[in-house]
């Protein structure tokens, strides 16, 4: 295609779901609501996939006979009114929800994150709590913190190792990157996390889901919370 080459799509009807948002070709008798901008092409690894999947509420029936497949690098949107099982699908997704009927498989091993929508009042600094999403980094830097301070270095350098192999030296660095995008001021990145308002904790619970590691992230209505400056920096990040 020569208007997005980087897709490397082959030619054929088939190759429009794969093109660039930007081609001319993308849209061409494609419905909106299907797009996968610059997704891989057929046969490729597949995180998760739904099948004949129905989700009920009360006697009300939110999803009927859906089937979905979610590909590796896929960015996908899940759009409607309010009510229509948006977040109820999330839940399927985390295993939170059960289906009334339909399959559900995901990837083995597959690492899903997504960002809690209440987050308790705690003593942890900002900054803490973001680089708390990173449980495996977070666990090891703490660990080496406490080591240092009891004067324990056997410990501290089993915990040095354990960063090192993580590659988790920057991980604070990458907690205080995200809080900048979001809006925080460095002179906040050290306040203790009861003392931010419910949209300043959600910010802080949607850094936090960014900040681990992922296969499959889950972004419900990230931006709600958001100012224009924090969604640019979103959609670029």
């Amino acid at each position: 295609c020569p208007a997005c080459p980087e897709t490397g799509a082959q030619e054929g009807p088939a190759r429009r779901r794969y093109l660039s948002p930007s081609c001319p070709e993308r849209w061409r008798g494609q419905p909106r609501a299907t797009i996968n901008p610059c997704g891989p092409g057929p046969g490729v690894f597949h995180w998760a996939k739904v099948r004949q999947f129905c989700l009920r509420r009360g006697p009300r029936l939110l999803l009927k006979d859906v089937d979905l497949t979610i590909h590796a690098g896929w960015r996908v949107g899940v759009v409607g009114r309010n009510g229509c099982g948006k977040s109820s699908l999330f839940g399927v997704l985390l295993g939170e929800v059960e289906p009334d009927k339909g399959d559900v498989r995901m990837a083995k091993n597959l690492r899903i994150a997504s960002v809690a929508q209440e987050t308790v009042e705690l003593d942890d600094s900002a900054l803490d709590f973001v680089l708390g999403g990173d449980v495996a980094s977070a666990s090891a830097i703490f660990d080496a913190e406490r080591a240092e301070a009891a004067g324990d270095m056997d410990a501290a350098m089993e915990a040095h190792h354990r960063i090192d192999e993580l590659g988790a030296y920057d991980a604070r660095a990458r907690a205080a990157k995200l809080l900048h995008g979001l809006g925080f001021h460095a002179s906040a990145h050290e306040r203790p996390v009861r003392e931010f308002s419910g949209g300043w904790r959600m910010r802080l619970n949607l850094g936090r889901a960014l900040m681990a590691p992922s296969d499959l992230l889950l972004l419900d209505e990230p931006t709600n919370h958001l100012d224009l400056d924090a969604v640019v920096w979103l959609e670029e990040w």
